[in-house]
């Protein structure tokens, strides 16, 4: 399970969405075995074939979309198709990443992303906790299929919060979202710098702060 607190913030409560049931979409298996409480629909029902990694990583990606829609802040992406493909944690995360970077204000503005940035995390959290449960529930599931939804869920948020070390980024699954993934960066940075500094930037213009060095 990974929960990283949010680190900036205006004051404003990010609330995470309930609990679904059976709403996650899986290829190649009828959903689930026996759940623990609070879970059913599909998988109050045996499943027809285990579970493999490829399946577990569409019910996390499909569980991110649904907490994000719930949460108001979905966006047009179109992973679906894709993740059809996806075999491994790292090519999911970043399914994951990019629905994220979509979701968040286009514009940057310290009111609103002071609040986006936390509400997206805590999103990002209770979808990941809620796909671990699904998988974790699953029949006959491997060791292998858990470690993978977890270290693709673990992966994706640590991406949106904390800057990986250089200069081992990026790899080349990641060459795409490198820019909008240092954007992001850089505006945290900033909103750190005026949590501890209000005078910080006092005569830029917020957007245009992504010119500006750290």
């Amino acid at each position: 399970m990974v929960s990283p607190p949010p680190d900036v913030g205006s004051g404003a409560t990010a609330t995470v969405p309930p609990a679904r049931t059976g709403t996650s979409s899986i290829s190649g298996a009828e959903a689930g075995a026996p759940a623990p409480s609070g879970l059913s629909g599909a998988l109050d029902r045996a499943d027809i074939r285990p579970l493999d990694v490829p399946a577990a990583l569409q019910i996390l990606i499909a569980e991110v979309r649904a907490v994000f829609a719930e949460a108001g802040n979905a966006s047009d992406f179109s992973g679906g198709a894709a993740a059809a493909s996806i075999d491994g944690a790292v090519p999911a995360a970043r399914v994951i990443v990019e629905m994220v970077l979509q979701s968040l204000p286009e514009t940057f503005e310290p009111n609103s992303w002071s609040a986006a940035l936390p509400r997206s995390e805590l999103a990002l959290q209770a979808a990941v906790q809620r796909a671990l449960d699904v998988v974790g529930a699953w029949r006959d599931a491997t060791p292998e299929v858990l470690a993978a939804t977890q270290e693709s869920g673990a992966l994706a948020l640590r991406l949106i919060t904390d800057e990986p070390p250089f200069p081992t980024w990026p790899p080349p699954e990641w060459l795409g979202l490198a820019p909008p993934l240092t954007r992001l960066w850089r505006r945290r940075r900033a909103l750190r710098r005026r949590l501890v500094d209000p005078d910080y930037a006092a005569n830029t213009k917020w957007d245009e702060l992504d010119e500006l060095g750290p």
